[in-house]
């Protein structure tokens, strides 16, 4: 194909392939001067069509960790939420700043809130709303265990059905036994949402030496395309962005620190094709995983997030 031979491009893609990242490459190299993107999902089979703004830079998947805090205490929490203090959580301000940032910049076609959980936050429809305002087309999704939800304020409900906010439930046994209560306050104020796959058990990835092969490692990642927002700085992953939370608790002198760049450098669009490579934590994330039983635990251990629990000994 020559550059001029095609006026338009219009992808269909499963949300999380990188497909789409390479061909949105190929039609800005060929001068293609209109591209569309349809995300195909279950919940929604009619997507509108996303045209991408060509001086921006395109990225499939942004992700933000909103609070550290969960009602559920997951034995080997990827994002270290059960042993997170109760005060930790992205400032509103510092969240409004960034995700502006961000849509000054990027193309962003899924952009999902996470935690911890977030709708333990009293003031989630504040993030509901910075996050519409700044991506009016982008498809907007927040994912929760769902516990919270049959209690919520009704400001909280209005926010999710204003902005069109997907709510993804993550499918813990807690949740199985409460799903009708979860559903019915979620059909009574016409929210849309998705049922996951139940959640039987959590992977150990970590080691505790840096001497992995890292191209295995993305290879088994379940992280590939979901960069990861917070304070200022954008991650390869979310557990890049928390990691140095588990050398903290356990003490841990020699570990991955995190790689996050930094989104209001200059050099912003030069840096973020780093982060489709691998990060210091690609060394220390195993190249295969151990399945562990879903539990809760009050008492977290080094050995929950191990994928060879040998190497403490």
């Amino acid at each position: 194909m020559n550059a001029g031979e095609l006026d338009g491009v219009i992808i269909a893609e499963d949300e999380k392939s990188n497909f789409t990242k390479a061909v949105v490459k190929a039609c800005k190299l060929y001068n293609i001067p209109q591209v569309g993107i349809v995300v195909l999902n279950r919940f929604n089979p009619f997507s509108p069509i996303y045209w991408l703004d060509e001086s921006k830079i395109f990225l499939p998947y942004l992700e933000s960790d909103i609070t550290d805090r969960c009602n559920l205490n997951c034995r080997g929490c990827c994002h270290f939420a059960n042993f997170s203090v109760e005060n930790e959580f992205y400032p509103l301000e510092n969240f409004r700043r960034d995700i502006s940032r961000m849509a000054q910049t990027c193309d962003v076609l899924t952009f999902n809130m996470l935690g911890g959980e977030p709708f333990v936050l009293k003031n989630l429809d504040s993030y509901l709303f910075v996050a519409r305002r700044c991506f009016p087309n982008s498809q907007l999704g927040i994912f929760s265990n769902g516990l919270l939800i049959p209690s919520l304020p009704q400001k909280i409900l209005d926010a999710l059905r204003e902005t069109k906010c997907l709510v993804r439930l993550s499918l813990y046994p807690p949740t199985v036994k409460v799903l009708d209560k979860i559903k019915a306050a979620l059909n009574e104020n016409s929210i849309p949402y998705e049922v996951l796959k139940e959640v039987k058990n959590f992977a150990a990835q970590m080691t505790l030496n840096g001497n992995n092969n890292p191209a295995k490692a993305i290879a088994a990642c379940r992280c590939k395309i979901s960069r990861s927002i917070r304070n200022g700085k954008l991650y390869k992953c979310p557990i890049d962005s928390a990691c140095y939370k588990l050398s903290k608790k356990f003490g841990l002198k020699n570990f991955a620190s995190p790689t996050g760049i930094d989104i209001f450098s200059p050099n912003f669009s030069a840096l973020l094709p780093m982060l489709d490579g691998d990060v210091e934590l690609c060394h220390w994330c195993g190249e295969k995983h151990r399945q562990i039983p879903w539990s809760t635990s009050n008492k977290p251990k080094l050995e929950d997030w191990l994928a060879d629990p040998a190497e403490l000994h």
